[in-house]
């Protein structure tokens, strides 16, 4: 519903640019919205992703205050566990999508240090959103992954788990309905390959068979990507 929606308007604008609990208090009682009612999923995550999202929200033409960062690890704390429940019961898709994508505004939000320290928990709701059908959120991870491994221990924990999160990036490599998906699993694909070898050798064969189809991809974005990251592969392959 509208109301959903000047909720979460009203929580950035008159509560989250106050420094008080108003915005969190907000996005909690929209997620709540979505278990009482199934008809208000998708107009409840609406108005929480106004709460979540680091944007200016516009009335009139006129830009209004922004969530400082201190209240987004504070909501990213408060809404994660509410959020790993919802996405790990809900059975309609279109929820589903809008649970993730919440969640991926969340986790870009926040320093790795906090990531880090809930790994148990975002780590399966990353793959997850991998898993999903709905490109914007598999996007979205693919974008977010190369970001997260740049901290040097969430590297070494994804290490033990990268098996996993290779088959999927394959097949979004492969999924013929966006560019940009295929693009952005090209270079996660080349990111991948800077883990230790013993852990990606095994999928190497996997990987440049797949990576020989994007060399020939009708887009020239894609075709760069898979070429670069093809590039690297090989050489992990040659060190056999």
């Amino acid at each position: 519903t509208p109301s959903s929606v000047i909720l979460g308007w009203m929580a950035i604008k008159g509560g989250g640019a106050r420094g008080n609990t108003a915005a969190m208090d907000a996005a909690v009682r929209l997620l709540q919205a979505t278990a009482r009612d199934g008809n208000l999923c998708a107009s409840s995550l609406a108005g929480v992703k106004y709460v979540v999202e680091d944007e200016l929200i516009f009335l009139y033409g006129e830009g209004h205050a922004v969530i400082s960062p201190l209240y987004k690890q504070k909501l990213f704390s408060f809404l994660l566990s509410p959020l790993d429940q919802y996405i790990g019961k809900t059975n309609e898709a279109l929820c589903l999508d809008q649970l993730l994508s919440i969640f991926g505004c969340l986790l870009v939000s926040v320093p790795s240090e906090v990531v880090l320290d809930n790994r148990d928990t975002v780590f399966p709701m990353v793959f997850k959103g991998l898993e999903g059908t709905n490109v914007d959120v598999k996007l979205s991870s693919l974008l977010l992954l190369p970001k997260l491994w740049e901290n040097i221990a969430i590297r070494e924990s994804f290490s033990l788990i990268i098996g996993n999160f290779i088959g999927q990036v394959v097949v979004a490599l492969c999924d013929s309905r966006s560019k940009l998906l295929r693009k952005a699993a090209a270079d996660c694909l080349a990111c991948i390959s800077t883990f230790p070898h013993e852990k990606i050798y095994p999928h190497s064969e996997h990987v440049l068979s797949a990576l020989d189809s994007g060399v020939s991809d009708r887009k020239k974005m894609v075709r760069k990507a898979a070429v670069r990251a093809r590039a690297f592969w090989l050489r992990i392959g040659d060190q056999g």
